[in-house]
C-alpha cells in the first residue's frame, strides 16, 4: 500500500506564488493568465503526495547537506522542497523562475 504525503507550503513558498503571479499579471496585463499558470504549479506540486521523492537532491553548494530537493515545473519553475520521511510530509520551501540568477534562487534557503 503506498504512503500518502502531507504537503506543507512554507510562507516563503507563498509569497514565491505571489511574486510569480504578480510577475506574469504584469507582463501579460491578464490575472486570468497569471492565474492559470499558479493553477498549474499547485496541480504539479499534488505530485508530492504520492511521489515525495520526484525531484533530485540540490547539489547547489549554497545548500549542500540541507538535504533540499529539486524539480522543475512546466518547463520553467524550480520548486525546491524538502522531504520528512517519519511524518510523511513535504515541505515546499520555494518556487523560483528558471530564468533567475542561481544566487536569487537559492536564496534563503
Amino acid at each position: 500500500m503506498a504512503l500518502n504525503f502531507k504537503v506543507i507550503m512554507a510562507p516563503s513558498a507563498f509569497d514565491s506564488l505571489d511574486d510569480i503571479r504578480d510577475y506574469i499579471e504584469e507582463r501579460s496585463g491578464d490575472t486570468y493568465t497569471a492565474n492559470k499558470v499558479l493553477g498549474k504549479i499547485i496541480g504539479f506540486m499534488d505530485n508530492f503526495i504520492f511521489n515525495p521523492f520526484l525531484g533530485r537532491v540540490a547539489d547547489d553548494e549554497q545548500i549542500q547537506g540541507k538535504n533540499i530537493r529539486r524539480i522543475t515545473a512546466l518547463g520553467r519553475y524550480n520548486i525546491f522542497y524538502r522531504v520528512d520521511e517519519q511524518s510523511q510530509t513535504v515541505y515546499i520551501l520555494k518556487i523560483a523562475d528558471g530564468r533567475q540568477s542561481a544566487d536569487r534562487q537559492l536564496h534563503g534557503l
